[in-house]
C-alpha cells in the first residue's frame, strides 16, 4: 500500500510513513491488524494504543508529545504505559509545554451559534489564587458568516501593555500580539480548541483622525478589534464597557470607582506612533490613545471561529 500524503511505499503494520512521518490512518490497509477474537479484543485494542504513543514519541514535538500522553492515558496501568506517560509529562515540562487540559475539559463548539450568545471555551487563570486553577472563559458573539463566528472575551482577561516599551510600535510589532499569539494560545486553549481557531488576514487602518499609520497587514489567530470593528460590532455605549477579571485587576488593571468598568486595549493607532486606541470605563473609544507602555488596561483577545 502507497502512503495517502506522500505515495511512499509502507510495510504491513506500520503505523507512520517512513518517507513523510505522518501518522498513518487507522482504517489504511497497510496499517490494519486483524480481528482479534472478541475476548481479547480489549488488549489488541490497547495493543494498538500503546505502540501508536511509543512511535509518537520519536519524534521531539510537542504536539506530538500530546497526542502519545492522551493515548497512553486511555490504558493506565497496561504495560508501562504509566511510565511511559509520566516520560511525556515531563519532555512536555522540558519543552515548555502549557498545563495540559484534560480531555473532558474541552468545550465543544455551540451549535447555532448567534450575535449576542456567550459560551465558554478554554481555560485561562481568573482568580487572584493561581492555586484554584484556569476557569472557564466566557466569549460573547460579534458576528456570524460564513460557518465562521468573530467571539471577544466577555471580561478583560488580563492587564499588559500594548507594547512593553516606550518606541514606536504598530499591532504588527508590539508585544501584545506576540503574547496573544504565543503566550496566551498555549496557555488557554487545547490542541483540539486551536484546531478550531481561524488564521484571519487583519487590516491595520491608519488613525483617520491624526493620520498615523497603522502599519502592515498582519495574519493573526488571536487579535485585538480595531476601532472600526468595535464601532460595527458593538451597538451601544453600555455594551462597549469592560469588567476586568479579579486575576487581571491583581496585576494592576485600573478599575473605575464610580462604575467598576476598567479600560481596554484596541489594535488601532493614536495620535502618534506611541500610542494605542482604548476604550475608557465610559465605554468610549480614546482615538487620541494612551501610551503603548501604559500599565493598567485590560486585554480583551478577540478570534475567528469554525463553526
Amino acid at each position: 500500500m502507497e502512503c495517502p500524503y506522500c505515495g511512499n511505499v509502507i510495510e504491513k503494520g506500520e503505523f507512520f510513513c517512513s518517507g513523510c512521518g505522518h501518522l498513518l490512518p487507522d482504517n489504511l490497509e497497510a496499517n490494519l491488524i486483524h480481528e482479534p477474537p472478541k475476548e481479547n479484543f480489549k488488549r489488541a485494542s490497547d495493543d494498538v494504543l500503546y505502540e501508536k504513543a511509543q512511535k509518537l514519541m520519536m519524534f521531539d514535538k510537542q504536539a506530538v508529545y500530546e497526542e502519545a500522553l492522551n493515548l497512553l492515558k486511555q490504558i493506565p496501568g497496561y504495560k508501562d504505559a504509566d511510565k511511559l506517560a509520566a516520560a511525556c509529562e515531563m519532555e512536555l515540562k522540558n519543552l515548555g509545554a502549557s498545563e495540559l487540559i484534560p480531555a473532558e475539559d474541552i468545550f465543544k463548539i455551540p451549535a447555532n451559534l448567534k450575535i449576542g450568545d456567550v459560551f465558554l471555551f478554554g481555560r485561562y487563570e481568573q482568580e487572584d489564587d493561581k492555586s484554584k486553577g484556569k476557569k472557564p472563559i466566557e466569549w460573547q458573539v460579534l458576528a456570524v458568516e460564513n460557518n465562521q463566528a468573530l467571539v471577544i472575551s466577555k471580561y478583560g482577561l488580563d492587564m499588559k501593555p500594548y507594547n512593553e516599551k516606550f518606541i514606536s510600535a504598530t499591532w504588527e510589532t508590539c508585544t501584545l500580539r506576540n503574547w496573544l499569539n504565543n503566550d496566551f494560545w498555549n496557555s488557554a486553549f487545547s490542541n483540539a480548541e486551536k484546531n478550531s481557531i481561524l488564521q484571519v488576514l487583519n487590516r491595520n487602518p491608519r488613525n483617520l483622525k491624526y493620520g498615523t499609520n497603522g502599519g502592515n497587514l498582519t495574519t493573526d489567530r488571536i487579535f485585538l478589534l480595531s476601532i472600526d470593528e468595535r464601532n460595527k460590532y458593538f451597538n451601544t455605549v453600555e455594551s462597549w464597557q469592560c469588567i476586568a477579571t479579579t486575576y487581571a485587576k491583581a496585576n494592576g488593571a485600573y478599575v473605575d470607582k464610580d462604575n467598576s468598568y476598567s479600560w481596554w486595549w484596541l489594535r488601532s493607532p493614536g495620535y502618534g506612533s506611541k500610542c494605542a486606541v482604548c476604550v475608557d470605563t465610559d465605554g468610549y473609544a480614546a482615538v487620541n490613545g494612551k501610551n503603548v507602555n501604559y500599565v493598567g488596561i485590560v486585554v480583551r483577545p478577540a478570534f475567528w471561529l469554525s463553526l
